[in-house]
């Protein structure tokens, strides 16, 4: 059995691989599952079965960013951390901060986590790097001109738009380490990730609508009027190929286990090769709240923002934690643009081809529609929204 280790296990990502390394391929599959945080996290807060304690260990204040010396002398003070063979790395940094600087923390996080990881983990066997859509250039969609489903063959973005994506320096930093080694590695480029993440999490789609759909409620009783979808028809009919934190985990962690199929390669990685858009998911989310909705987008284009709701209605969110009981601080750190931007300004198709994800043998086909209510079951579960 192998010992594996997460390298930023307290976001949605980090702590789906966290939670999915107890039980897949097998809950004999791992004797040891390591994560390292920024953020303080402990066990019970990270949802951690009590029969599963004795193997999942977490260490937090880590910060890849120090010095490679620095990294590897907190490395060792963990016992037996040379016993480490996959590694997966889902950290990032540099929030608000110029691209420039932006492309060197990150760069540098991953840089000087492996370099530390040849020093002290003699055993290290693989590193997953996960990406992102923005591989593509999504993020710049107004000034460049993409090609649907979109593949892992696709070329760069090219400059100015392209010199501002990190992923790029990222992937090649890996490749110029990489070397020679034994150790092998491959890049995860996930879609709009749907999970849970049980601390707070600003860019998390999952833990903003399970925030906007509870307060509506509360704030409306128990009839409520109809929630509009608040983007336009171009958001609504959008077609897009959403990543559960689950099937992203699996991934993560079947790449490891089988090196010889995914060594230096870049795999798309979703639910599903079914595209999904808001007018399939708004309605099933209504109904899970208990909400009814408007038939599609205002036609006026009139609707209110998710943002410009919560934001107006800040006075209540003091009353709405004391009443519901739920856990302080979710609402707060929560970025409504992130909410926003994602109802409302994804108004183009950009769905993923997942031919190489399932070339290599992966078999979990998901449904996204029940990994987003699993998401908001799991927020209840940790006292995030009511019950």
């Amino acid at each position: 059995m192998a010992t594996a280790l997460v390298l930023g296990a307290s976001g949605v990502s980090g702590w789906g691989v966290l939670d999915e390394l107890r039980t897949y391929p097998s809950p004999t599959a791992f004797k040891r599952i390591i994560g390292l945080t920024y953020r303080p996290l402990t066990k019970e807060t990270a949802m951690v079965p009590e029969e599963d304690h004795h193997r999942v260990e977490l260490y937090s204040g880590f910060d890849l960013g120090l010095p490679v010396d620095e990294i590897a002398k907190r490395l060792k003070a963990i016992d037996n951390i040379g016993d480490v063979g996959p590694v997966y790395f889902t950290a990032y940094t540099a929030h608000g901060q110029g691209h420039d600087e932006v492309i060197r923390a990150n760069v540098a996080l991953v840089s000087n986590s492996i370099q530390a990881l040849e020093k002290v983990c003699p055993n290290f066997s693989f590193f997953t790097l996960q990406t992102g859509g923005k591989h593509y250039g999504l993020e710049w969609i107004e000034h460049i001109k993409i090609e649907i489903p979109l593949k892992e063959s696709a070329p760069r973005v090219p400059s100015p738009w392209g010199d501002k994506i990190f992923y790029y320096a990222q992937v090649d930093e890996i490749k110029r380490l990489a070397k020679g080694k034994k150790w092998g590695w491959c890049e995860l480029r996930p879609d709009a990730i749907i999970g849970f993440v049980p601390q707070n999490n600003a860019m998390s789609i999952v833990q903003g609508l399970g925030l906007y759909f509870s307060f509506y409620k509360w704030l409306h009783g128990p009839n409520p009027p109809p929630v509009r979808f608040p983007g336009n028809e171009g958001a609504w009919n959008a077609k897009r190929t959403d990543t559960s934190s689950t099937v992203l985990a699996r991934f993560h962690i079947y790449a490891s286990l089988h090196p010889e199929r995914v060594d230096g390669k870049s795999f798309n990685v979703a639910d599903s090769s079914e595209p999904t858009q808001w007018k399939v998911l708004w309605p099933i989310i209504c109904n899970y709240f208990g909400v009814s909705t408007l038939d599609g987008p205002d036609p006026e284009g009139k609707a209110q923002s998710i943002g410009a709701f919560m934001e107006g209605n800040k006075d209540k969110w003091t009353q709405w934690v004391r009443e519901t009981r739920v856990r302080p601080g979710t609402l707060e750190g929560t970025s409504w643009p992130f909410i926003n931007y994602l109802t409302q300004e994804w108004t183009f198709d950009h769905p993923f081809d997942l031919t190489e994800m399932y070339a290599t043998g992966f078999p979990d086909v998901l449904d996204t529609p029940t990994q987003w209510l699993l998401g908001f079951d799991r927020m209840k579960a940790a006292n995030l929204i009511p019950k």
